[in-house]
């Protein structure tokens, strides 16, 4: 997940890295495994913006998915400054498991 999240690239071909290598304004992304696997598997917060549970087969068939609806609206949305430019995530490594 580091590789493909930590390459993430901006519409204006910045990669999000260079803002967010530290967990920057509240999301990581960053190529270094180590560190991107401690930050998401220790705190909740950066966790659900990544990965969340499908239900929707009931408890038992639970699986774990990207959390695509909060990533697109956290990227992929409309851009009130001072947020990071827009991310195309359809084109993304990150958003397939």
């Amino acid at each position: 997940m580091a590789q493909a999240w930590g390459n993430l690239n901006a519409q204006n071909n910045q990669q999000c890295e260079n803002c967010h290598s530290n967990g920057g304004e509240g999301f990581i992304a960053t190529q270094q495994t180590s560190l991107f696997y401690n930050v998401v598997s220790t705190k909740k917060y950066f966790f659900l913006q990544y990965l969340t549970v499908d239900l929707t087969g009931g408890a038992p068939m639970a699986k774990v998915i990207v959390n695509t609806a909060f990533l697109q609206g956290r990227l992929g949305g409309p851009r009130p400054a001072p947020r990071a430019p827009a991310v195309q995530l359809d084109e993304q490594q990150g958003m397939t498991l």
